[in-house]
């Protein structure tokens, strides 16, 4: 920033020539991407940003036809020769693979003299085709041990059949092969051709072979299924209605999650788990990662374990789904690992975690093997196995491929010394997701762009990457790795006074009706969640310690929520987060409900009855009033958001 300033009052003072510099062209293309009328006013004010004219040349010197992006390989020597310089021995790298829908239009280019939106493959005998191109096939290399990734190629094409495709992935891995970097793995997802293209580089029958060689190199190019996609799968067929089973016999049904969204939303309040309506109408965000992730995920097999275990009504015989929800989440976790300080099967692999995490990819495996499912055969209903089922067996032999590679590139490059750990994000097709949603954006987030809109864009972000993709798309933005370039003050308190009607007659807490069995045990719940923040936030020691060793209450849904750390509140925090959970049932919702319900909470509880053992009061955060304070603000808050979730549930 301090180059940038500098610059411009040099050249705002005639003592600067030339060239402009790098920083500055990066800040004058994106501050004129953003907001063309803000760059003009900055510059008549400034009087010494390049011409939007002048920045078109930039652009146009950079040669971004359909085919193989010679400027990006320039961009891949230039950041592997830096990586090098700083100490690196080998880069690694992934190479992934996805199409984009564009519009199916003929568009006349003014400066290219000519029609585009044709097929096109960047090579003469190959692009002279009258079909119009709907979708354009995009390969892009993501840095396994670096935090970078860049677009190398892509193809506009009417529809590839597998052996294409297969063509065309060994081209793209001979054109990098010019590249001093290793290729370890291809992504793609379940399409039908992309499985026949597996076919012709494996030369085997898709969900056997893991890996192919390199056409060039002569290691091995390990096969993932972007485990995004196979959860995906998982689902929807979970969600279908027909009957899976697995080894054991047990039921696998989606019913049970239906109604355990239905008795969460009688309540009011949730089993610490992120189940909602587009969970349950899940074909309304059909192409959502979030929420096949959640409805698989382990806190939704733990609240079906709890309904099971209370005995309520409607959760009988639920074992097998409990299980296969567990097996789909540990199979995702192990498939999606993007932090160094996760723990479990989220972990990155490494030494001290491999043997686990490969004990649990083969359990998972031989379950998955030994699903069946009953599909229809004309007029008769006849079991089979989900494993080779053709219209349910993608998702399956999808994530166990996924899996199998994940461990084989362990032991080809952690286990070797060559890589320190593996975080399996770096494999995902994730990064190409966010790279389609920021070309989106660069057209105003059009779904589909024509040709020229898509060349543009392309071009744009080849050059620089200040573009945020869209918080809509089908996956979040990765926002530690960096697309390759080519050529606070306190919050202010809330000062607003709120006049409650004092003739507003006091509730009493005797007289307000009991809560059920399963809204208490959701109460340890959250109440364990408030003492734990509020403790965290307190600054004496001699308060934390004693609030520490009072009486705990025991819940049952903190004991079956084994996998994380829970913290079970003391007996008073509880019954101080029952009485608001009660005044909140009472409460009518309008603006001031977080005051009323204060309100009549100080008004009526006797505080004397609770913490006698703890001595408040050694520093001012300390004070038994402030501490209460924060206990009704962090309740509140909790509960609130959740009102607002069930009143206003999103799409």
């Amino acid at each position: 920033k301090r180059d940038i300033c500098t610059t411009l009052r040099l050249l705002k003072e005639g003592k600067k020539s030339g060239k402009y510099p790098p920083g500055l062209r990066a800040f004058a293309l994106s501050l004129h991407f953003y907001s063309p009328k803000a760059y003009n006013f900055l510059r008549e004010e400034i009087g010494t940003l390049p011409t939007p004219r002048t920045m078109r040349g930039w652009y146009s010197k950079i040669d971004t036809e359909p085919g193989m992006s010679s400027a990006a390989i320039e961009a891949l020597h230039s950041k592997i020769n830096q990586e090098k310089s700083n100490g690196k021995k080998e880069i690694f790298a992934a190479l992934m693979m996805d199409e984009m829908a564009i519009r199916r239009k003929l568009c006349w280019d003014r400066q290219k003299k000519k029609f585009r939106g044709f097929e096109n493959y960047g090579m003469p005998n190959l692009s002279k085709t009258k079909r119009k191109a709907k979708e354009v096939l995009v390969f892009l290399i993501n840095a396994v041990n670096g935090r970078w990734k860049i677009p190398v190629a892509y193809f506009l094409t009417a529809g590839l059949n597998g052996e294409a495709k297969a063509q065309l992935v060994l081209d793209v891995l001979r054109f990098l092969s010019k590249v001093d970097m290793r290729i370890i793995s291809l992504t793609f997802d379940g399409h039908p051709a992309n499985r026949k293209m597996v076919e012709q580089l494996t030369s085997s029958k898709f969900g056997l072979a893991t890996y192919f060689l390199h056409p060039v190199q002569k290691h091995k190019v390990h096969i993932i299924l972007d485990a995004a996609h196979m959860i995906k799968l998982m689902r929807n067929y979970f969600a279908k209605p027909h009957l899976i089973k697995d080894g054991n016999g047990d039921h696998i049904e989606w019913k049970y999650v239906q109604r355990l969204h239905m008795i969460q939303q009688e309540m009011g309040l949730h089993f610490g788990n992120k189940l909602r309506s587009p969970h349950i109408n899940y074909k309304d965000n059909i192409m959502s990662v979030k929420v096949a992730a959640q409805t698989l995920s382990h806190s939704v097999a733990v609240s079906l374990e709890f309904c099971r275990l209370l005995e309520i009504s409607g959760f009988e015989d639920c074992e097998g789904t409990i299980k296969f929800i567990d097996m789909m989440d540990k199979a995702f976790d192990i498939a999606n690992s993007k932090n160094l300080n996760d723990l479990d099967f989220k972990a990155p692999l490494r030494q001290s975690n491999f043997e686990k995490i490969q004990e649990m990819a083969g359990e998972i495996e031989a379950y998955i093997k030994h699903l069946t499912v009953y599909v229809f055969q004309g007029t008769s209903q006849d079991e089979v196995s989900l494993w080779n089922s053709q219209s349910c067996g993608v998702g399956a032999k999808g994530l166990c491929t996924t899996l199998k590679s994940v461990l084989n590139i362990y032991e080809e490059y952690v286990a070797t010394g060559k890589l320190n750990f593996l975080l399996t994000y770096k494999l995902s097709q994730d990064h190409l997701e966010t790279f389609f949603s920021k070309i989106r954006s660069l057209g105003g987030f059009n779904p589909n762009p024509n040709v020229v809109q898509f060349c543009a864009a392309y071009k744009r972000l080849l050059i620089h990457n200040h573009i945020r993709p869209s918080v809509h798309g089908n996956c979040e933005d990765d926002q530690t790795s960096e697309i390759l370039w080519v050529s606070s003050g306190q919050p202010s308190e809330l000062k607003e006074e709120v006049h409650l009607n004092v003739q507003e007659p006091t509730i009493e807490i005797d007289d307000l009706p009991n809560l059920s069995d399963e809204v208490n045990h959701i109460i340890i719940y959250i109440a364990g969640f408030v003492e734990r923040y509020i403790l965290n936030k307190i600054k004496c020691e001699l308060c934390t310690n004693q609030i520490s060793q009072c009486e705990t209450i025991q819940g049952d849904l903190i004991k079956i929520k084994t996998t994380i750390r829970l913290h079970y509140p003391s007996e008073d925090t509880y019954k101080l987060c029952e009485i608001l959970e009660k005044i909140l049932r009472q409460t009518e919702i309008h603006t001031h409900t977080y005051a009323k319900i204060s309100h009549q909470f100080f008004s009526t509880v006797d505080f004397d009855l609770y913490f006698k053992n703890v001595e408040f009061g050694h520093t001012n955060s300390c004070e038994k009033q402030n501490f209460l304070k924060k206990l009704v603000d962090t309740f509140l808050t909790v509960r609130l958001r959740e009102v607002e979730k069930r009143l206003e549930p999103r799409n």
